[in-house]
């Protein structure tokens, strides 16, 4: 479906002629997530407008992504080179195309780190935690970064997105060579699976079936 799929209605009460990129961006904007970077290529100019005046952060590179894995190896870099971020923060993982995504969603992935910090399961707050859409958090251990359990939620019997990583292994994405998935790595990691309720499910909406179905039950809720 191409970038074009961002653009696509995703009317809501409160944004009656929404996108679906207006819904993701919401999402991330209203929930405990402090910063939020969508890659885009070179020449998604209209993406690139639409946001210009947006609270998401657009991340231009030099040449287009060829993949998910491009896309995160993009937005770890820009990272990087603006946060220095330590190997104990992390990192939120989400494609675009999933205007189901909610901040309820994301904000159950950050209380769920407190796996991560036993000692911070006593505050009132989670962490404040920054989102690359491709995406990044914050979270104290004082294990090894690195063996951190991959957070990823479970929607009755349906995984779905978002995923938060540990920063020290988001960073190993860096390393995936062309052609390899993220799933790839992820495979070979500890991971806690987190329960939501399945009516929050969160999908790709990567081909004009699965829009439609989204798009329907949509309707169907409101």
């Amino acid at each position: 479906m191409g970038t074009a799929k961002l653009l696509l209605p995703w009317p809501t009460k409160t944004r009656p002629h929404g996108s679906v990129i207006d819904a993701v961006a919401a999402a991330w904007r209203e929930s405990q997530v402090s910063e939020s970077f969508l890659i885009v290529r070179p020449d998604d100019r209209e993406i690139q407008e639409q946001f210009r005046c947006s609270q998401m952060t657009v991340v231009k590179p030099s040449e287009a992504p060829t993949d998910m894995t491009q896309s995160a190896q993009i937005g770890l870099r820009y990272l990087e080179e603006r946060f220095s971020p330590r190997p104990i923060d992390g990192v939120f993982l989400s494609p675009s195309d999933v205007p189901q995504l909610t901040a309820q969603v994301i904000d159950s992935l950050i209380e769920a780190s407190t796996v991560w910090d036993p000692e911070h399961a006593s505050e009132d707050k989670p962490p404040k935690v920054p989102h690359v859409s491709q995406s990044f958090a914050a979270a104290k251990n004082k294990e090894d970064p690195s063996s951190l359990p991959v957070l990823s939620p479970l929607f009755g019997d349906h995984s779905g997105h978002p995923v938060l990583f540990a920063y020290a292994t988001a960073r190993r994405i860096l390393d995936l060579p062309a052609g390899v998935g993220i799933d790839t790595l992820v495979r070979g990691l500890p991971r806690r699976r987190v329960s939501l309720p399945v009516e929050w499910l969160v999908e790709d909406c990567d081909t004009p079936a699965a829009y439609q179905h989204a798009l329907t039950k949509l309707r169907d809720q409101s």
